[in-house]
């Protein structure tokens, strides 16, 4: 294996910092939201259009016990009806004082007012799935079927008369009408990073002005907020393998790529993309080809293309 290329790995590296969960079916209804979220929720970049078994909750099982509400979900998988008992957590749903109650058909969320009888929140249970206690995996699981970047305003934008949704919805409809759809919008943050391990980088190839004028050049590299969505869009697709529904990055990544020309050019140790979840309760996604998790990490090692020693693999 061919030594490390710089003293130094400089990575690349995209995190989510902000996140949203919603039904494609409630859409229209974010325009009630805060100016504060709307703001955050215009920042987002990418998003993922999933799948997730419908429930709906049984309403004579709805009962308080302490500070938990308990109620039984009625849900399909595989052509069976199916049943659990599930508990919200703690503080889920606030006592305004006034009756806390079910939907009426289909079910599907949970309705609590004042002592004025005014209605101050209306919880579409499957929104908070992942959150309830004894909730079975295959409930709180959302599979990743499609995913696309946003303009430089809003990923939001692109959901409207979007023909790979509308594809997605009608195969949804026709082969599994017990799922419904399900999107996720994540805004990301870049950094580089910069890693060193002394007795590997001793070795390295490039040394001196050659290696000072690769760090300048790398640390002036400023791409726009569509150049990091593109990079970030092509990693998570070459991640998740979403080729059923994407038709571009789905046969590996390479420096042909236009997205990723300057990272090449540039000479980027690595790319690294993190989708982090831990902020809205772990939700766990996956793909037919990624296992069900919380966080997952996409990686473009330029070092272990070229044969070379990969910091990334050290930690």
């Amino acid at each position: 294996m061919k030594p490390t290329k710089y003293y130094s790995s400089i990575l690349l590296r995209f995190r989510s910092q902000d996140r949203f969960l919603y039904r494609f079916a409630d859409r229209n209804e974010l325009d009630g939201l805060l100016a504060e979220l709307i703001e955050r929720l215009r920042a987002c970049m990418i998003y993922f259009i999933c799948s997730r078994p419908i429930i709906s909750i049984i309403p004579g099982s709805f009962k308080k016990i302490g500070a938990q509400f308990q109620f039984s979900l009625k849900y399909i998988i595989d052509g069976s009806e199916q049943t659990c008992v599930v508990k919200t957590p703690k503080g889920m749903i606030k006592d305004f004082g006034g009756k806390v109650e079910v939907s009426k058909y289909p079910h599907n969320s949970i309705l609590n007012y004042d002592k004025e009888e005014n209605l101050i929140a209306n919880i579409l249970i499957a929104n908070y799935v992942h959150l309830l206690e004894g909730v079975p995996k295959i409930l709180s699981e959302h599979e990743v079927l499609y995913i696309g970047k946003g303009t430089a305003d809003c990923a939001i934008d692109r959901l409207n008369g979007h023909s790979s949704l509308e594809r997605v919805l009608a195969d949804i409809l026709r082969n599994d009408p017990s799922k419904e759809v399900a999107i996720i919008l994540y805004n990301f943050r870049m950094q580089k990073d910069i890693l060193q391990v002394p007795n590997i980088g001793a070795h390295a190839e490039i040394r001196g002005e050659k290696a000072k004028k690769h760090f300048k050049a790398i640390n002036g590299f400023d791409p726009s907020i569509n150049e990091q969505t593109e990079i970030v869009e092509a990693l998570l697709i070459d991640y998740f393998k979403t080729s059923i529904y994407n038709t571009h990055f789905t046969n590996g990544l390479s420096s042909k790529l236009k997205t990723l020309k300057n990272i090449y050019k540039l000479d980027f140790d690595a790319v690294v993309v993190e989708v982090n979840n831990e902020n809205i309760g772990n939700l766990v996604i996956f793909s037919q080809h990624s296992k069900p998790n919380y966080y997952h990490q996409a990686v473009l090692d330029i070092r272990k293309i070229e044969g070379r020693i990969s910091l990334l693999d050290l930690n």
